[in-house]
């Protein structure tokens, strides 16, 4: 998703940038949803993952793991960012900042990348 500004819960404009990444093993993957919000007081940049293992046999290849990603991880993640970010900037600046609720289908990983990394 690329950064886009968001109105925040009642409060003034806010810079939002989220980045997939995610890795890939013999027995697991992962995925982390970083999430980098600017206030107007400053930066906020939360990161959080997930790891899966995977049962004997072949690796997933990497459309497998960014489509579970998209379908499962991301919406799996969110809650969380959405907290890391709310308790930072309520310890940090003192006002927690809400971001906004995501739809499914909104944050995703760039699968012409994919694409391009499989031929």
């Amino acid at each position: 998703m690329d950064e886009n500004k968001q109105r925040v819960e009642n409060q003034e404009m806010v810079d939002v940038g989220m980045l997939l990444q995610s890795y890939a093993d013999e027995s697991s993957f992962g995925v982390r949803l970083v999430v980098t919000a600017y206030p107007f007081m400053g930066e906020i940049v939360a990161a959080v993952a997930a790891e899966y293992s995977l049962d004997e046999g072949a690796p997933a290849d990497l459309a497998t793991v960014r489509g579970f990603g998209d379908e499962v991880a991301v919406m799996t993640l969110l809650p969380y960012a959405r907290e890391a970010v709310s308790t930072l900037s309520a310890r940090v600046f003192g006002k927690p900042l809400l971001l906004p609720t995501v739809e499914h289908g909104d944050v995703g990983f760039d699968f012409d990348e994919v694409n391009a990394a499989n031929v």
